[in-house]
């Protein structure tokens, strides 16, 4: 019986204690066969620790925790947001930057910007 699973209710720096403050549902779990901690929150697997209980299932746990699902939801719009605006400035300045040789080339070649002229460049 090499695949025990075992509850870790005691540890050295009373990591199990702590993360069932955050909530009492939050149980960590250490697996015999991969030789992993893992914490499991209303009897499903919620994440996994690693070879060592350490202060980072703290943080998971706090970091994830359902009370905090507005705030997340927050962070990640806010997040969204910047993404867009950034690739929406790109791509602005990627255009401002093609007109600006389609004008260059027109002015160069004294006017004459036809489609035929603009096939012939890199610009499309």
């Amino acid at each position: 019986m090499d695949n025990f699973i075992y509850q870790v209710k005691r540890d050295l720096f009373n990591i199990s204690k702590r993360i069932s403050q955050i909530d009492r549902e939050y149980k960590i779990y250490y697996s015999k066969k991969t030789k992993k901690y893992f914490v499991t929150f209303k009897n499903s697997y919620a994440f996994n620790i690693g070879t060592k209980l350490t202060s980072f299932a703290l943080k998971k746990a706090y970091l994830t925790h359902i009370r905090r699902s507005k705030q997340i939801l927050t962070e990640l719009e806010m997040s969204n947001e910047k993404l867009q605006k950034k690739e929406q400035d790109l791509l602005r300045s990627k255009n401002i930057s093609l007109l600006n040789d389609m004008l260059e080339y027109a002015d160069k070649k004294g006017g004459d910007l036809t489609f035929n002229n603009i096939n012939k460049t890199k610009w499309i």
